[in-house]
């Protein structure tokens, strides 16, 4: 599982490293539903530019 880079912090992942990392969220994200955890999908990449500078 040799990830590709291609940017700060962005990967490219080959086919078997992609099937790994499936298995691995699937077997997280059973245990976590035994555990009764709800799950959140969060941006990976953020805006940059004008966005940037607003107000939160």
């Amino acid at each position: 599982m040799v990830p590709r880079h291609m940017a700060a912090g962005v990967y490219s992942y080959l086919p078997l490293g992609r099937r790994v990392l499936r298995r691995m969220e699937a077997i997280i994200r059973e245990e976590m539903d035994l555990a009764g955890a709800q799950e959140a999908l969060l941006p990976a990449l953020q805006p940059t530019g004008s966005n940037s500078r607003m107000p939160i």
